[in-house]
């Protein structure tokens, strides 16, 4: 309904200046609007009939007056002037643009039905988004097609627009991309990345070389998406102690390829960060990693020995951790995994890569040291387990045991080692089963 003097209203009255005689932005353009419109004799359902749009569309172009979206689109700016009695200029959002006096670095766009805007201060991620999406729109790259050429999925993209704050490493690739300066579309955080697992700082590391690195990326990824970890076990369907354990520096446990790729895509970020095959690094590739010598160390575990460590690796169930408090060494390896308590324990340092599976996750890291029990030497008791293997004169190996055609073969889990399997001297000694392993000494 028409206000009451609407009768007298002839469109020719001498109005106030407005609040924003030249606005500088589409906030203000909007309160230009809804100055007008107060002064003159229509309601909002009044203009919205004038108009030809919904009462819904025209009240979002009066509201929130401090933001510049959701203003009245270009196709309805002359005639809403007209309807006003206003000069245009002064109720367009895209005002900037009809000012020639005044630099604009980067001036309002269209697209489609919407007006988009730069905000060359952006202090929180939802304006980084939109400024994201204002330099993909003015780009000749589509969602799909920026994250194919920078690396990461097209839901990245998706989530960045929508507001969710992304790493910095993935910022840099964007704005090269683009062309357009790094800070316009991410928000440095002003906190410590994350304080989390001994309280140190972590970064993310965009070319992961070790485990650490991993573990460290899991963790900058999961501070930065706000979740718990609880909450990310539950989105993933793993049990929240495992994740911790899996977030332990000091464990050698880590995520199978099937979970670095769901967890990716919850988190929206580019699974090789956390892919364990992205450290793969080939045995011909690093003479320190010898198919063959491995092993670097053979020592006895005693009884009386202090283990420093709070999980150690059970092969016989399945590469799960057994979580103890620190005691006796050698009793409670023996107890944690079910061995006869005459088992003979000793330990063996391994370097190398070669009984490692990078597409499971799981196997015998490099630094890692394995427990060997010495009381099974039955070679028909251990053939497809993993042993360790005394060659000619002090050289010693650990791999696992087959038979092919009455011939014992020291065979490798790392399919990328060639050869992938050594035939076993007659001279060769069988050491012992290896039962598990731990990353610490002792």
């Amino acid at each position: 309904m028409a206000k009451e003097n609407s009768a007298f209203y002839s469109g020719s009255e001498r109005l106030p200046p407005p609040p924003f005689p030249t606005p500088q932005n589409g906030a203000e353009a909007k309160q230009n609007l809804v100055f007008f419109r107060d002064n003159s004799p229509f309601t909002q359902e009044d203009m919205a009939k004038k108009l030809g749009v919904a009462l819904s569309t025209y009240g979002t172009w009066e509201s929130n007056l401090d933001s510049q979206e959701k203003a009245i689109t270009p196709q309805y700016i002359a005639k809403a002037a007209q309807i006003l009695n206003c000069d245009p200029n002064l109720i367009n959002p895209a005002c900037p643009l009809l000012y020639k006096d005044r630099y604009n670095k980067y001036p309002p766009i269209k697209s489609g039905q919407d007006i988009l805007f730069c905000n060359e201060e952006p202090k929180t991620a939802k304006e980084a988004g939109g400024n994201l999406n204002y330099f993909l729109t003015i780009s000749p790259y589509s969602n799909k097609s920026l994250a194919e050429k920078c690396g990461f999925s097209e839901s990245t993209i998706t989530k960045w627009k929508s507001g969710i704050n992304l790493n910095e490493i993935r910022a840099y690739k964007v704005a090269a991309v683009l062309g357009c300066p790094v800070e316009l579309i991410y928000i440095q955080r002003q906190e410590t990345p994350i304080k989390a697992l001994k309280q140190e700082d972590l970064h993310l590391h965009a070319v992961p070389t070790s485990l650490r690195h991993l573990k460290e990326n899991l963790a900058y990824h999961l501070a930065n998406s706000g979740l718990s970890v609880q909450d990310l076990a539950n989105k993933v369907d793993m049990p929240a102690y495992k994740l911790r354990n899996i977030l332990d520096f000091d464990t050698g446990v880590f995520l199978t390829s099937e979970q670095s790729h769901a967890i990716a895509s919850v988190l929206g970020f580019n699974a090789k960060d956390i892919l364990i095959s992205s450290i793969h690094v080939k045995a011909k590739d690093k003479k320190e990693h010898s198919f063959k010598s491995n092993v670097i160390e053979f020592f006895k575990i005693p009884a009386d020995s202090f283990l420093f460590k709070t999980s150690i690796i059970n092969f016989a169930s399945g590469g799960k951790a057994c979580d103890m408090s620190p005691s006796q060494c050698g009793e409670t390896i023996a107890s944690s995994m079910s061995l006869n308590q005459d088992s003979d324990l000793h330990g063996v340092c391994v370097i190398g890569d070669s009984m490692f599976n990078y597409e499971t996750g799981k196997g015998i890291q490099s630094g890692f040291t394995v427990i060997v029990d010495a009381s099974k030497k039955d070679v028909e008791q251990v053939i497809g387990k993993v042993v360790c293997i005394r060659l000619d004169g002090d050289e010693m190996i650990v791999k696992r045991l087959k038979r092919k055609n009455g011939v014992l073969y020291a065979c490798s889990d790392n399919p990328a080692y060639e050869p992938q399997q050594l035939a076993l001297p007659e001279n060769a000694e069988l050491m012992g089963e290896c039962v598990g392993m731990f990353s610490f000494s002792i």
